[in-house]
């Protein structure tokens, strides 16, 4: 993982690389580097989403399996031991899941650090290198390994509303006697 501070760009260095300084084989060397970090946050994307969906079909499917045994003419009736089972299970699987997801997002990081440390190399936040009078890329940019906590906090929610909305499938008739002896 980078140590590298992320949100602050004034720590970045300039390019070694960019104009005509230095060989093509480094020009060329950053280039499929930049390729390279480019896919790999690609991945991290999609290997996030995939888990993401396999967490909502496990407790989708599990939610659907509880409600149709709580019903009365099922005869399907769940132990206290099978309830506790279960939730020890889904808090396992929620706190699995808040791992991954965190680190995910810190690798997250350190590959948009790598990318733009990959720009910087190649010149884009160079004035004049690209566009006359101007830099291709703007400073606020430099700011994108710091990016990304709405992803990682949006599939994070996702998947704790979707396990406290199985625990409340699977609780669901206790939780129903217990509301309607406090309501008597």
């Amino acid at each position: 993982m980078s140590k590298r501070p992320l949100t602050d760009p004034s720590w970045l260095p300039s390019s070694t690389v960019s104009h005509d300084i230095g060989p093509p084989q480094k020009v060329e060397a950053l280039r499929e580097a930049y390729k390279r970090h480019s896919s790999e946050l690609v991945t991290i994307d999609e290997q996030q989403t995939k888990l993401l969906l396999v967490m909502l079909g496990i407790f989708s499917a599990g939610a659907t399996f509880l409600a149709s045994c709580t019903k009365k003419d099922s005869g399907c009736e769940l132990t206290p031991v099978v309830r506790w089972g279960l939730t020890t299970i889904v808090v396992a699987l929620l706190w699995l899941w808040a791992w991954f997801t965190l680190e995910r997002h810190e690798y997250r990081q350190a590959v948009r650090d790598l990318l733009v440390r990959c720009e910087l190399a190649l010149g884009f936040y160079t004035k004049d290198a690209f566009l006359e009078g101007t830099a291709l890329y703007i400073p606020e940019e430099r700011r994108f390994p710091s990016k990304g906590r709405f992803t990682c906090w949006t599939h994070f929610g996702t998947v704790v509303l979707a396990g406290l909305g199985f625990l409340a499938v699977l609780w669901s008739p206790l939780l129903s006697r217990w509301i309607q002896s406090c309501a008597r």
